[in-house]
This record gives structure tokens, C-alpha cells and sequence, in this order.
């Protein structure tokens, strides 16, 4: 899957923008991610197989090579001092110390396939693997760490990002963001954003996903809100039958009628009406998933549409 790659590092020059777009830096060969730790912005210029960093803060930035000699840099994670890189051609990830004067980079972990992005949570370092079709973990407190495999047969991951306990995945070729909950022994995807083009980069602010759509040359954005805890609760004489439902659902139980939304995993409002004791909610139009039937008195209820 490596010719992918030389798309995917393009991404950032494609992208219209309306605003005024300055140049920071030039002669540079397909940059892909970036980070900053103070004023010092480090940039992975996967063609010229090397990490360099600026300071943002120089109207006339000077060019620093931080390292050299990379195996296609892509992905960087920055720990204390420490820089960790995905080398997607190395399939591995090294490291580097930013505060040596000629650092050299020192293998964390060999024999991936082609680890593109990275992600932390407590000591866990996740990696997504594009062409390996899967994310796996290691322990970075381990100073001879293993993978642990986190979930497969997700083709082609690229970006990744961080919702509490829940990682967000960028799958290019099949057009998708899905998630999983990386907190269950063994994750399955829960939910699935369709319809976006080729997605790269997932960034999350509050509660909007970003995403970067490579092939339609755009950044667009969807709300992921989840309903709190308190939101999901059940009143005992109000029954959701059948459950899981195919066609219909019905509610029993209701003392008067009630104003619903339907929201799926993510939060995003699916459904809405208005529904007496006894009567049928339509559901046949709704994708096979976990929902949230909500009220307007604010009570929650859970059905699996299949």
C-alpha cells in the first residue's frame, strides 16, 4: 500500500482556502504532520526524510534540521523531551531527545506496518497501521515494549484522535470515520461517520470532530456530543418493545404525549417527533446501530436497531 502514501503526504497542498494564505516556509518535500512545543514548530518532511522546526515566532524563520536520515517521517508525539516518530517505510517507530545538540534517533519498536499516526493515553502509545489494517498499542514505560493489537481488519487507518476513552479512526480508502471504546477488552467499532472523501486528519475541539478530506480538498466538521450518564436512564413504566426492532418500535407507558429525538452514538440528532401511549416510532429508515430515544422531559432509553 506504500503508493498511497505519496497521495496522502500531499494533502496539505491541496487544500483552497478563502482566507489570505502566507508562506512560512518553502523547499520543503511533501510535509505532513506538525507540532509545537513552545515557540518551536516541528514539521516531518517525509520526502526529504527528515524532521526540521522553526520559530514561529521569526517573521523570517530559519530553517533547523532537527534529524536526518528517516525512513518517511510521518507521525510525531512529543513526551517530555522525547519525540516519538512513525517511520512508515521503516515500519517502525523511533525517538529522538530534542535537547541533545545532534540527537540520534533510537528504535521504540520494529517490525509494524507502515505506522502512520500516533496516539496517547496514560502509558499507551496506539499506532495505526495502514497497511497492516489495524491499530495496535504499546507501553511506553517498557523499555522493550510488544504490540498489542487493539482492533483489526480496519483497512487502511491513517489519522487518529482522542475522545476520553473512545479513539476516533480515519479509515482513506473506505470513505469513513469510525470509533470504538479502546476501555472494553475487546473493541468493535460502535458507530461510523460516511460520506466524507478520502479522510486524513481527525483533530477534536469541544465537541466538533474535525476532518480532513483529502480528495475533496476540504476541511469539514460534525458534532460528536455523547449523552451523559444522568441523560441515560430508564423509567420503569415506560417500555421500548420490540427491542432490538427492525420495522417499528412502540411505547407504552406514557401518560400523555411527548415531543423525541432519536440520536445515534455520536449524539447527532437522527429522528424527531411526537409520540402518544401505545403508538409506533418508525424506524425502518434508520442505519443497523445502537440509538437514544430521548424525550422531551428530558428521560433517555436505549434500542438497537438491526
Amino acid at each position: 500500500m506504500k503508493p498511497y502514501l505519496t497521495s496522502i503526504i500531499l494533502l496539505f497542498s491541496y487544500f483552497s482556502l478563502f482566507a489570505q494564505v502566507t508562506d512560512v516556509v518553502t523547499g520543503l518535500n511533501a510535509p505532513t504532520e506538525m507540532l509545537l512545543n513552545g515557540n518551536d514548530l516541528y514539521v516531518a518532511d517525509t520526502g526529504n526524510d527528515r524532521i526540521f522546526k522553526i520559530d514561529i515566532t521569526d517573521p523570517n524563520p530559519i530553517l533547523i534540521e532537527v534529524i536526518t536520515g528517516l525512513e518517511k517521517p510521518y507521525g510525531m508525539l512529543l513526551l517530555g523531551n522525547e519525540l516519538y516518530i512513525t517511520e512508515f517505510d521503516g515500519d517502525k517507530i523511533s525517538k529522538i531527545d530534542i535537547t541533545d545538540t545532534t540527537p540520534q534517533a533510537v528504535d521504540v519498536i520494529t517490525g509494524l506496518d507502515e505506522p502512520s499516526s500516533l496516539q496517547l493515553l496514560g502509558n499507551e502509545l496506539y499506532i495505526s497501521e495502514f497497511d497492516g489494517d489495524k491499530i495496535s498499542k504499546i507501553d511506553i514505560t517498557n523499555s522493550t515494549p510488544t504490540t498489542t493489537e487493539v482492533i483489526s481488519g480496519v483497512f487502511n487507518p491513517l489519522g487518529m484522535v482522542f475522545s476520553g476513552d473512545e479513539l476516533y479512526i480515519s479509515r482513506f480508502v473506505n470513505d469513513e470515520i469510525i470509533k470504538i471504546n479502546v476501555s472494553e477488552t475487546t473493541p468493535v467499532v460502535i458507530d461510523t461517520i460516511t460520506g466524507v472523501d478520502e479522510p486524513a486528519g481527525l483533530l477534536i475541539n469541544g465537541d466538533e470532530l474535525y476532518i480532513a478530506e483529502f480528495s475533496a480538498n476540504k476541511i469539514s466538521k460534525t458534532v460528536i456530543y455523547l449523552l451523559s450518564t444522568e441523560e441515560i436512564v430508564a423509567i420503569k413504566n415506560i417500555k421500548i418493545f420490540p427491542n432490538p426492532a427492525s420495522n417499528f418500535i412502540q411505547i407504552s407507558g406514557l401518560k400523555s404525549s411527548h415531543y423525541y429525538n432519536i440520536y445515534n452514538i455520536l449524539g447527532q440528532d437522527v429522528s424527531a417527533g411526537t409520540v402518544s401511549n401505545n403508538q409506533n416510532i418508525d424506524i425502518k429508515m434508520l442505519i443497523d446501530r445502537l440509538y437514544f430515544l430521548k424525550f422531551d422531559n428530558g428521560t433517555t432509553y436505549k434500542f438497537i436497531k438491526y
